[in-house]
């Protein structure tokens, strides 16, 4: 088995009518995020209609990977949300990148290149982190 095997049924997962379901698939595609043929149902699941909870949890697995992949879905969903949507997404921020100022200052060098980066970019400008390098 492939990865491009896990794939499929992974975005069919996404499709599913279970907001469960949803967060789910979203936590896992995060782990594919590099493969194209998963960019659609993430930016979908990050700008969930129905529950905010696949928000989150979609969010906070782009963002754990702490790469450009991640982010770039991320700041196309910064660009695109609702205010429900935006304020879910800078939780997921908050949760992620407001422990460590390195893992911030690190995801704003990825993110400063991104096309539609403008709001992501200024979401983490932000944060306050809780822990910063001794001096």
């Amino acid at each position: 088995m492939s990865r491009d095997d896990v794939v499929p049924p992974l975005l069919a997962l996404a499709a599913s009518a279970s907001y469960s379901d949803r967060a789910d698939a979203g936590g896992a595609l995060a782990v594919f995020a590099d493969l194209p043929a998963t960019h659609r149902a993430l930016a979908a699941l990050l700008l969930d209609q129905h529950d905010t909870y696949v928000t989150l949890v979609t969010a906070e697995a782009l963002l754990h990977r702490h790469d450009s992949h991640g982010y770039a879905l991320l700041a196309s969903a910064f660009q695109n949300a609702n205010d429900n949507q935006s304020d879910w997404l800078h939780t997921a921020l908050d949760n992620v990148l407001g422990i460590y100022a390195k893992e911030r200052d690190e995801a704003l060098a990825l993110c400063g290149p991104l096309p539609d980066a403008g709001a992501i970019v200024a979401a983490l400008h932000a944060l306050d982190p809780i822990l910063w390098p001794e001096s």
